[in-house]
């Protein structure tokens, strides 16, 4: 008898969750023994799915989706995949196997699932990721002439998505033009 991992076989009137050999004796008029059993459990290694992609993703809200490839970290041989992706969520290529590329139509948190399925074996994993939209900077400097090496200018960076974390990364050269 071979079962999946993390089950167990009622032997004997006893539960088992160990691969081995296990023996139950029947036994007739109280002490004369009838029959003797013998068990030859094996236990099915079943692989704990992992998840692989952003927690967080952004997308254009001025487009009609956005597409996010996901898979599970470690794809096995033989095993089946059925993943699920949210009410509007859309899986657009890979169902069946290890890695999906995914659309969502709309902002928020989105449960995304797999199963995977060997020898009748199955196992589950959930992760929750953030859709979010895509943060558009702008900067906004001082109305005032600025002169080089002279005085300070201010610059803000500002998002019109105020329910996330951004950070800035600041980057590139201050030229100046003569006037």
């Amino acid at each position: 008898i071979a079962i999946c991992e993390g089950k167990s076989y009622n032997f004997g009137g006893k539960d088992l969750t160990e691969a081995g050999i296990y023996y139950d004796t029947t036994m007739r008029g109280g002490s004369l023994c009838d029959s003797i059993t013998e068990l030859h459990l094996t236990i099915k290694d079943t692989i704990i799915p992992v998840i692989s992609c952003d927690d967080n993703i952004c997308i254009d809200t001025s487009e009609a989706n956005t597409i996010l490839s996901i898979s599970q970290t470690t794809p096995a041989a033989g095993y089946t995949y059925f993943w699920t992706v949210g009410v509007d969520g859309t899986i657009q290529e890979g169902q069946g196997t290890g890695t999906i590329t995914s659309l969502w139509t709309s902002l928020g948190d989105k449960v995304i699932s797999v199963e995977m399925e060997k020898d009748g074996c199955r196992s589950t994993q959930q992760k929750i990721i953030h859709v979010r939209p895509k943060p558009m900077a702008s900067i906004t400097a001082l109305e005032e002439p600025v002169c080089p090496n002279v005085g300070s200018v201010d610059i803000v960076g500002n998002t019109t998505e105020t329910t996330a974390e951004y950070t800035y990364t600041w980057g590139g050269t201050l030229s100046f033009r003569g006037v």
